[in-house]
């Protein structure tokens, strides 16, 4: 279960940095203008602003036509939301795992720990060594 709670954490990581990112722009334009609200980046904005040469690197390999069509709504999304997305489906693939004891969560069968002979390796395998203390 380490693995998927590792990769929860990294991937909440982002949505939360986006949103740290929007309130300090937040902060520094209340500075300048009092009575500005609050709003939230846009993916796109936050893209072009940032890494501009990799944005039109994508729009000439994916193609206008095609960019305008389907990448561009996913764009003007709020970028919280955007990131927000793979650690929402990592929860769920959890849950479902849970639910249905699948990987990692079928250490326990009926309440009790697996023990090592349930195991097919180790069904099989015989004793051929064996210490005495004194």
């Amino acid at each position: 279960m380490r693995p998927l709670q590792i990769l929860l954490v990294v991937l909440a990581l982002i949505p939360a940095g986006v949103l740290a990112h929007d309130v300090y722009r937040w902060y520094e334009t209340v500075q300048e203008k009092p009575n500005e609200p609050f709003t939230l980046s846009e993916i796109g904005f936050l893209w072009v602003t940032y890494d501009r040469s990799s944005h039109d690197s994508a729009v000439r390999e994916v193609g206008k036509e095609t960019w305008d069509e389907t990448v561009r709504p996913i764009m003007r999304m709020p970028a919280v939301v955007v990131t927000a997305v793979p650690p929402l489906l990592v929860a769920v693939l959890m849950g479902v795992l849970w639910l249905f004891g699948g990987w990692p969560f079928n250490r326990l069968k009926g309440g009790a720990k697996v023990s090592k002979s349930d195991f097919a390796a180790t069904a099989h395998r015989q004793k051929t060594f064996s210490y005495k203390r004194k």
